[in-house]
């Protein structure tokens, strides 16, 4: 018996071959033995084959075996064995697929940024990584792959502001498995910050009207999202600068009645204010005099004669 071999073809199957063996009268078949384990010497015989190959079938996975053959001939006449071929049977395929992900969670960071955060897989060989989806809308269904992550977390950049996502995710393995999709999660990014103040108001005007009222207006201010409000200050005396906030009204015109007096000069000035706390420039200063209040009328009386 010269050359004998063997192929692992997958993880059932071993294929053996050899070279024929010659005889006087004639070959008439073969005895094919085999032990199972690295360095087995307790062999068994499992075929007969007529011809110079014989496919193994049936066998383990990663398993590791060892093969003999010998002839025969009509008269039962036994050759001697062949080399031994130790040979190992590959690995079985991984058809099982991870576990889905669960309690997948959002946060939003920033108006740009929202991070995400999930329970880990597990898979009978390992977990690779994760495909993360991700669809732009309330209610969206039409999810695209966005990017995949080795771990079970993710930031997802470069959004846009107040605008709402949804996500989901699933597990793969080395083989190509796919776990179920995770549970869907819905966050909205956040608002651009408003930093930009309202206009100065202009225009502002003061009319007194008597000795404990007295009347402003003034041009309305405009912002880059909407004006909330103004704060008036007013300050008691001619050419007074110690101002104190006396009122916010909402709209651009104002009655003050509040602790004037008669015959008492008052100086005002206003500035504009929005929902984000933005705060305009003063406007122009406006001065007005509560009239005097005129004193009690003179009696007289006059006889007759």
């Amino acid at each position: 018996m010269r050359t004998f071999c063997a192929t692992a073809l997958n993880a059932t199957q071993i294929d053996l071959g050899w070279t024929a063996s010659t005889d006087n009268v004639a070959v008439t078949g073969y005895l094919l033995e085999r032990c199972t384990g690295t360095g087995c010497s307790t062999f068994a015989q499992i075929a007969t084959p007529v011809g110079t190959t014989f496919s193994n079938t049936g066998l383990a996975a990663s398993t590791t075996y060892r093969y003999r053959v010998r002839a025969t001939d009509a008269a039962a006449n036994l050759s001697g064995y062949s080399n031994i071929l130790e040979v190992t049977t590959t690995a079985a395929p991984d058809t099982t697929a991870p576990t889905t992900p669960a309690g997948l969670g959002a946060t939003v960071i920033s108006p740009s940024q929202i991070d995400l955060v999930w329970t880990a897989s597990t898979d009978n060989v390992a977990v690779t990584g994760y495909q993360i989806d991700r669809c732009t809308g309330t209610g969206c269904t039409t999810f695209a792959q966005i990017a995949t992550s080795p771990l079970p977390s993710f930031s997802n950049t470069g959004l846009v502001s107040s605008t709402t996502y949804r996500y989901r995710v699933r597990a793969t393995d080395a083989a190509g498995n796919l776990s179920g999709n995770s549970s869907i999660v819905t966050a909205t990014t956040q608002g651009i910050p408003d930093t930009t103040a309202p206009t100065t108001p202009s225009g502002l005007a003061a009319t007194a009207l008597s000795g404990s009222q007295v009347n402003l207006t003034w041009t309305a201010s405009t912002d880059n999202v909407a004006v909330t409000g103004y704060q008036l200050e007013r300050c008691t005396g001619s050419g007074c600068s110690t101002f104190a906030q006396i009122a916010t009204p909402a709209t651009n015109s104002y009655s003050d009645t509040t602790g004037l007096t008669a015959g008492n000069t008052y100086g005002y000035r206003v500035r504009a204010t929005d929902a984000a706390g933005n705060l305009s420039g003063f406007s122009n200063i406006r001065t007005a005099t509560t009239p005097a209040v005129a004193g009690p009328g003179a009696a007289y009386s006059f006889g007759q004669g």
